[in-house]
């Protein structure tokens, strides 16, 4: 185990981590402290270790809590800063750290004063009411899982087994959280998992007041018993604090009242009176009474108001410069889409004239070739029409110059031939002399 959790120190140093101290380990993970390099803060990082998760854990509930803290954001939500997923089956999940919680914070003090945990109660129920807004249920509401930051505030963390309970009442069956917190219902087939939010947190409330569990009992039988009675009254309790109990730790879910309606009961009044309409800066004093008399609560809640008006201007102007950087952006697209057509009908047009330019040359050399052919036709036949003038005209002679004509081709022809053999005989004279006897 040793081994393993230096391996997973050495990973986080390549990720810009440097791990001070583990803050604790659960049934399936454990959260190391440590200082982040790109955050530059100290933050939390769960640890998931895939290999050691039952395969119908890491199937059913791991991809709901990664799904859960990739799209929750609440004040009173712990922030989820990064996720890792990394090759060898581990899943590191970056929160902000806090200082401590409720459940060592109740430990530590033996009980609450009242009205320190209706304060830190409207917190929690704040978040739990976002989170039913947005169909997710926790499913595993308990003070451990309530941490508090060095300011004072609540951040809800651990979404190990939350689900998204879509419709009412959207019934679920898995039996899922601690026993000491498990609403009596969860133990038949079907539940409503958002009014078991409700029960858990009314558990939550009974202990940061009274400092002990209204159902106690060591095996489970006993805890499902005490839940069909009464619970037991603190001596210290206050007699206001009953009815708010009485409330939400209804045995019946049908009767149980939503999130919604439970920050509305007048128990909480004050204690949202207090907070004038935004969740008060609780400092947490290590002394007896948890809380020091609230001084310098004014100053905090306007230091607080300011501080949001400023973040909310800050966010405003800087998604108004997004969207003039965007527009921006889209103008010289456009901008440059208009070139880019430009250009291309600019081409087209060179290609329209060059194309054009080479048919009129291609046309003005056919119209030469033709006038070319048209001259030596006529030429041609200008030639025939004087070969057929040159006939007419011999055809055309009369009788007795058609006669002389042959009559002189025959007289020459007879005068050749003459001439022809007179020159053999004298030839035949000659080399018949010269020949041998």
């Amino acid at each position: 185990m040793e081994t393993n959790s230096m391996e997973t120190d050495s990973v986080l140093r390549t990720l810009g981590f440097q791990v001070l101290c583990e803050l604790g380990h659960g049934t399936f993970a454990h959260v190391k402290l440590a200082k982040s390099k790109r955050h530059r803060k100290t933050v939390a990082i769960k640890v998931l270790d895939l290999k050691e998760i039952p395969s119908c854990i890491v199937a059913k509930h791991l991809p709901n809590e990664l799904a859960i803290l990739r799209i929750v954001k609440h004040r009173h939500i712990i922030e989820v800063l990064n996720l890792y997923e990394m090759p060898n089956r581990e899943v590191y999940v970056v929160m902000e750290a806090a200082s401590t919680d409720l459940l060592a914070k109740t430990i530590e003090f033996g009980r609450i004063p009242v009205r320190s945990a209706s304060i830190w109660f409207c917190q929690l129920l704040s978040a739990v009411d976002y989170l039913h807004q947005h169909d997710i249920a926790h499913r595993d509401l308990k003070l451990n899982n309530v941490l508090l930051t060095s300011d004072g505030r609540v951040k809800l963390t651990d979404f190990s087994f939350g689900c998204f309970s879509i419709g009412y009442p959207d019934f679920r069956r898995t039996v899922c959280g601690n026993k000491y917190y498990i609403a009596p219902e969860m133990y038949s087939k079907n539940y409503d998992p958002k009014k078991s939010d409700v029960w858990s947190l009314g558990v939550i409330f009974y202990a940061m007041v009274n400092g002990f569990f209204p159902f106690r009992g060591s095996k489970l039988d006993g805890l499902k018993h005490a839940q069909r009675i009464n619970y037991e009254y603190s001596a210290k309790e206050e007699k206001s604090c009953r009815a708010f109990f009485s409330y939400m730790l209804q045995g019946d879910p049908s009767t149980r009242p939503c999130v919604k309606e439970v920050l509305q009961h007048p128990f909480l009044v004050s204690a949202r009176e207090r907070q004038t309409g935004r969740f008060i800066v609780v400092p947490v004093h290590e002394d007896e009474s948890l809380i020091c008399k609230y001084k310098g609560v004014k100053e905090a809640v306007e230091k607080e108001v300011k501080e949001e008006e400023e973040k909310e201007k800050q966010e405003k102007d800087e998604e108004e410069k997004k969207k003039e950087e965007e527009k921006d952006e889209e103008e010289k697209k456009k901008e440059e889409a208009e070139k880019v057509k430009q250009e291309k009908e600019k081409v087209k047009q060179e290609k329209d004239e060059e194309e054009k330019k080479k048919e009129e040359e291609e046309k003005e050399d056919k119209e030469k070739e033709e006038e070319k052919e048209k001259e030596e036709e006529k030429e041609k036949e200008e030639e025939k029409e004087k070969e057929d003038d040159e006939e007419e005209m011999v055809s055309g002679c009369c009788p007795f110059c058609a006669a002389f004509k042959n009559k002189a081709k025959a007289y020459i022809a007879t005068t050749i031939i003459r001439a022809a053999k007179t020159i053999g005989r004298r030839m035949n004279k000659i080399f018949g002399r010269i020949a041998p006897v």
